[in-house]
């Protein structure tokens, strides 16, 4: 059977998802050296399933207390990510990569959007909800 290679980017469709964590997110840096932290989500449903979204997490230009506590990366997202994945209010840790390791395998939805930069298209990770909020009962799930 005859086939054409094309050469078009593949990227997911906008819209929500349900997803795990992936792995264990990570501190990665790009080629330039700036430093972000590196999350994996894996699809796990839908005509999507097993397609992943990467989601960078950037240190803050400014950052407070909260943000210098994590390495000055965005508290904001990483405390939006352990209430997406269900780590109780209050919980405390050590440092960043206890968060991080917290998180892995942990259901959450993911709602997702294009940016169009330089002629090129990006995914962005807008929002980060619960996996119960799909109507997902945590108690069949084996982690």
């Amino acid at each position: 059977m005859a086939f054409k290679m094309t050469y078009e980017p593949d990227i997911i469709p906008a819209g929500e998802y349900d997803v795990i964590v992936y792995g264990i997110p990570h501190e990665d840096a790009t080629h330039g050296g700036k430093g972000f932290i590196n999350i994996t989500f894996k699809i796990t449903s839908g005509p999507q399933m097993n397609n992943y979204i990467n989601w960078k997490v950037w240190p803050k230009k400014e950052p407070n207390a909260q943000d210098n506590a994590i390495g000055g990366y965005n508290f904001r997202n990483i405390q939006n990510l352990a209430k997406a994945v269900g780590i109780p209010e209050g919980t405390e840790f050590n440092d960043l990569d206890d968060i991080l390791r917290m998180t892995s395998g942990k259901p959450l939805k993911v709602t997702v959007s294009h940016n169009i930069y330089n002629g090129n298209t990006y995914l962005n990770v807008d929002r980060l909800d619960p996996a119960n909020s799909l109507g997902i009962n945590d108690a069949g799930l084996p982690f």
